[in-house]
């Protein structure tokens, strides 16, 4: 029971941290069996530049952001949805994550959740043994490719630099000229490593932001598919207030609807001080003994 609890409880890991940030729900786009035919690519270069370019700008002036909301997970091993009121997300550039989730009822702390650099704590207040701290990473086995907690971070966050992609990197395969969708894919022409869908948001200074991505493998199975949608502006950042993530082979899914939303407000460095509740959880040892085996 204690081995597929804590099974349960990795994949709470992997759910709410894989993800990237986007949402949408622009059909299609399960993995490269079914990517459309490509237009010419000379036709799209300015757009390509203007799409990288909006959304280059804007990551980059995310440093941190404070939220609060409802996560939704669903897991195969569990018998019904679970749903986790007043959530606390707190983020920092580039890959400093804390969550606290409640119970839906009470309220009271189900789990703590820290990935800071290379370190990755699960505390579950209620079953000590539960919890887990790992200093280097682990390889998640049930992804296929080598994965720790700060890429999974960066993958629902900052998904891409998108200031150092070039056009030989990134091709719009739907589309037309004028149109406020674009379905762009990334990486090399065969074996792209992202799908991406981005659409025009907002009136006055319409801009391009992400409601879709999907991270494709080397074989290019659908490792992961990311959304994003109900974008707000916040001090002139466009920020999804809606985030979905799932991944298929699991059949794990976790939605994150988001409020009270505040970017670049200033963060504790405690907040993120996992070594320090590591040891206070008595934890630290226990880590350094894996090492050592």
């Amino acid at each position: 029971m204690a081995i597929l609890r804590s099974r349960i409880l990795r994949r709470v890991f992997v759910t709410l941290t894989c993800s990237g940030l986007c949402t949408g729900a622009i059909a299609g786009c399960a993995g490269t069996q079914d990517r459309l035919e490509r237009t010419g690519p000379e036709q799209f270069t300015s757009r390509v530049e203007e799409i990288l370019s909006d959304l280059a700008s804007n990551d980059e002036a995310i440093e941190s952001f404070v939220a609060t909301g409802k996560l939704i997970l669903e897991l195969p091993e569990l018998e019904a949805v679970q749903k986790f009121h007043g959530a606390k997300v707190r983020f920092r550039r580039p890959s400093d994550l804390f969550v606290r989730a409640g119970h839906k009822v009470t309220n009271h702390t189900v789990f703590k959740l820290w990935s800071v650099g290379r370190q990755f704590l699960l505390e579950v207040p209620r079953r000590k043994r539960e919890s887990y701290y790992s200093f280097e990473g682990e390889r998640i086995e049930s992804v296929p490719f080598p994965v720790s907690p700060s890429d999974i971070v960066r993958e629902m966050f900052l998904p891409e630099a998108w200031s150092t992609l070039g056009s030989s990197e990134v091709r719009i395969v739907k589309g037309e000229a004028n149109a406020t969708i674009h379905r762009m894919e990334i990486g090399s022409r065969s074996r792209p490593r992202r799908l991406v869908d981005v659409s025009l948001f907002g009136t006055e200074s319409p801009a391009w932001v992400i409601v879709r991505s999907v991270l494709l493998d080397k074989s290019g199975r659908t490792v992961a598919i990311t959304t994003m949608d109900e974008y707000i502006l916040v001090n002139g950042i466009r920020f999804p207030k809606r985030v979905e993530a799932s991944f298929p082979v699991e059949e794990t899914r976790m939605a994150l609807g988001l409020r009270s939303v505040r970017i670049n407000e200033a963060i504790p460095d405690d907040t993120f001080d996992v070594e320090k509740q590591a040891r206070k959880l008595g934890l630290l040892e226990e880590s350094e003994k894996r090492a050592i085996e």
